[in-house]
This record gives structure tokens, C-alpha cells and sequence, in this order.
């Protein structure tokens, strides 16, 4: 065996299989894994679990089944309704400013329905009013649509709607730290707010990016009637929501 000449192996569909292509391969395929399992949208903030997930009808964005803070389990929610804001602007046609998503736990549903919380909730408004007034966590996620939307855009029109009615009610400095978030900044088609709730803190991130926390429960509860409320500026969202809490009852 000493004349043996040694083996070599040519260029072709074997070289796949040398060490460092191997290496690469299972790399790749353990991404794929775990791009199944989650990722984490726009940025290190927030991640986003695809599984469950819903594409709203009239502005073709899409919003993930879950998401959650990173490295924070607890803080998971699941979406409960999708829909639009309308806005008219000085002369120009109504535009479909942003996409909103809104998310809550399904165990903090399941207990509402059960009576968990003292009362129990048997139609699919009750069941919402219950949420909004006792949940722990929630996320209003929304995806901006207007091309030349700005923050400064999208904190006048939240100082329009919640901003006289938290002052009014000694919460204002709580709500100008929250705006703070918009300061300087420019969106694009298909930037992500993220407002995320968790024992009364709220905090802001624009495509993943942390801006602030403010702890205000009012402020996260003004902003919630804000999309879900009986007077709501987003009706399809509170129609899709109930629709969704219908398939607790």
C-alpha cells in the first residue's frame, strides 16, 4: 500500500461536503429555525412571533400573530385586531395615515371570560370593556402608511385627541415625556410604533428602537380608548377586536 497514491477529491458536488462549507450549512439551518420560531422586528427591542398573524385588508400591512419584548417572556401578547386611521389633511383628500394592530394576553382574556376578575363577561363587549379595565400588558403596534408622515405629525395628532384630557386630568407631564419619542424623527411606508404596556409602564419604540418609558397607567388606558373605546378613532380595529374576543365566549 506504500505506492498508494493519495486521494484527491475534485471540484464538484462533493465539495459541499468539506468541513467549512458544512459549517456554513448548518449555520444556515439553524437560522431558518429559528427564523420560524421569531425575529426580531426593526430592531433589538422588540420581537416578533409570525405564527398567528394577520394582514390588514385595506393598507396591506401585516402585523405578526405575537410580540414581545426581547429577553422578557412575561411581557408576550397576541393580537386581537387590526384596522386603519383615516386622517384629513388641509387640502388634501382623507389618507390612510397609519395601520394600527392591537394585542393582549390570551390568558388575561380567558380569565375575563371565566369571571377571573369578579365579574363575569359574556358578550363580546363586555369581554373587551374587561380587558381594557383590568389587563396587565398590551401593545398597540402601528405601521405607518403616509409616506410623509413625521413624529412631529403623529404627536400633534395624539396631543389632538388624548393630550387636553390628560392635563385636564394632572397627567400632563407624563404625556409630553411620551411625545418626546417623535422628536426629530422621519418615517417611511412600513415604520413600526410599538407602544408596549406592562404593569403600568408604557414604552415606545420606532422599528425596534427604544425612545422612552413613561409609568402612567392613565396614559397607556387614554391611549388604548384612544383605538378600542366607544368613541374610538379607529372603529374597524374595535370591530375586528370583538370579533376576535367572540371566539372566547
Amino acid at each position: 500500500m506504500s505506492g498508494a497514491k493519495p486521494v484527491e477529491v475534485a471540484a464538484g458536488p462533493l465539495a459541499r461536503w468539506r468541513p467549512a462549507s458544512l459549517a456554513l450549512q448548518l449555520q444556515e439551518n439553524l437560522k431558518s429555525k429559528l427564523g420560524k420560531l421569531g425575529k426580531v422586528g426593526g430592531g433589538k427591542g422588540v420581537r416578533e412571533v409570525s405564527k398567528g398573524g394577520k394582514k390588514e385588508p385595506k393598507s396591506g400591512m401585516s402585523f405578526p400573530g405575537g410580540v414581545c419584548l426581547a429577553g422578557d417572556r412575561s411581557s408576550c401578547v397576541d393580537l386581537a385586531g387590526v384596522g386603519v386611521r383615516r386622517k384629513r389633511l388641509a387640502g388634501i383628500a382623507a389618507i390612510t395615515a397609519y395601520a394600527v394592530g392591537v394585542y393582549f394576553d390570551n390568558g388575561d382574556v380567558a380569565r375575563q371570560k371565566g369571571g377571573g376578575f369578579g365579574v363575569r363577561r359574556d358578550t363580546p363587549e363586555k369581554l373587551l370593556d374587561g380587558v381594557v379595565a383590568n389587563t396587565r400588558k398590551n401593545v398597540i403596534r402601528l405601521v405607518v402608511v403616509f409616506p410623509k408622515a413625521t413624529g412631529k405629525m403623529i404627536s400633534k395628532s395624539l396631543d389632538d385627541q388624548i393630550g387636553d384630557k390628560l392635563r385636564a386630568q394632572g397627567h400632563g407631564a407624563c404625556f409630553e415625556t411620551f411625545t418626546e419619542a417623535f422628536q426629530g424623527e422621519k418615517f417611511r411606508k412600513g415604520t413600526v410604533i410599538t407602544f408596549a404596556s406592562k404593569n403600568g409602564t408604557l414604552t415606545t419604540f420606532i422599528d425596534g428602537r427604544k425612545k422612552n418609558s413613561v409609568k402612567s397607567a392613565p396614559l397607556n388606558r387614554a391611549l388604548v380608548d384612544l383605538y378600542l373605546g366607544q368613541d374610538t378613532i379607529t372603529k374597524d380595529v374595535r370591530a375586528d377586536t370583538l370579533s376576535s374576543l367572540a371566539g372566547f365566549l
